[in-house]
């Protein structure tokens, strides 16, 4: 039995360090019994927290950033790790919505034009058809696509709510929160929205789909917002609308960002 914390080399009085709270490392911490123990112990404890977590994240917009922002962290589970958790399901189902590289650039789509050369040169350079080109391209278009919808756009976000409500709250890191959070909140769902339209393969019902998320992502945030920041109605609406507008920007923009990365246009000019 260890005398010193491997940790801090203190001196050890019991099963914890009282400097550094290392519990005390013992032999059979090594086996394949224990690592199956610690491995349920986390699964059990994230379970014993996540119902309540999630209840407040879907019913009630701000609470969880309220109550952590107050101090009142005990049986919730923290914004960052809850974020972590639902950014894996997001990243699946933006990667099985996301529209393909043939629909925007193949034949009549919105960026044919502009991108006709790099898709010419990309297929004679590799011994394809330009549409065995484009299908070879796609992985890395959607793949780059996903990694701005899920965390480049989280980190705009984080910017954008600092930017406009710096003066109800000074801390970078409380926007951080207030971000994570209701990026669970709507991310999520629109990813599921998103995919269950995208199998349709029907025009209308995506525009809809669209516009029902978009719809949901607004109302949420909004009162979130409002719980979280305090700012009236009128001046909320705004301030929401605001952040929103630069968020759809930013979709354009990152699509138009992904489309250079998977079709190199400079080298065709």
């Amino acid at each position: 039995m260890e005398s010193t914390c491997a940790n801090c080399e203190s001196a050890l009085a019991g099963p914890y360090c009282s400097q550094c709270g290392e519990k005390r490392f013992e032999a059979h911490h090594l086996s394949f019994k224990h690592f199956l123990h610690e491995a349920a112990h986390e699964l059990t404890h994230l379970d014993g927290h996540l119902g309540k977590t999630l209840r407040l994240l879907f019913t009630r917009p701000g609470a969880l950033a309220e109550a952590y922002l107050t101090g009142k962290r005990s049986g919730l589970i923290r914004p960052l790790r809850l974020y972590l958790i639902f950014s894996l399901p997001s990243l699946f189902l933006a990667k099985n919505s996301v529209v393909s590289l043939q629909y925007l650039v193949a034949g009549t789509g919105p960026f044919a034009m502009p991108f006709a050369p790099a898709v010419a040169w990309g297929a004679k350079q590799a011994g394809l058809t330009e549409a065995a080109y484009l299908a070879s391209r796609n992985s890395a278009f959607q793949g780059f696509q996903c990694l701005q919808i899920t965390y480049l756009s989280t980190a705009l976000a984080i910017g954008l709510c600092f930017l406009l409500w710096h003066k109800r709250r000074s801390h970078f890191g409380e926007h951080a929160v207030f971000a994570l959070y209701a990026f669970c909140a709507t991310d999520l769902v629109q990813g599921v929205m998103g995919w269950l339209v995208s199998k349709t393969h029907n025009p209308v019902l995506m525009s809809i789909g669209s516009l029902l998320g978009f719809g949901y992502m607004f109302i949420y945030i909004f009162l979130a917002a409002r719980r979280v920041y305090g700012d009236g109605r009128w001046m909320t609406l705004l301030k929401v609308g605001a952040l929103l507008g630069v968020a759809m920007a930013y979709g354009l923009f990152s699509v138009v960002l992904s489309l250079l990365v998977a079709l190199p246009l400079w080298r065709a000019l």
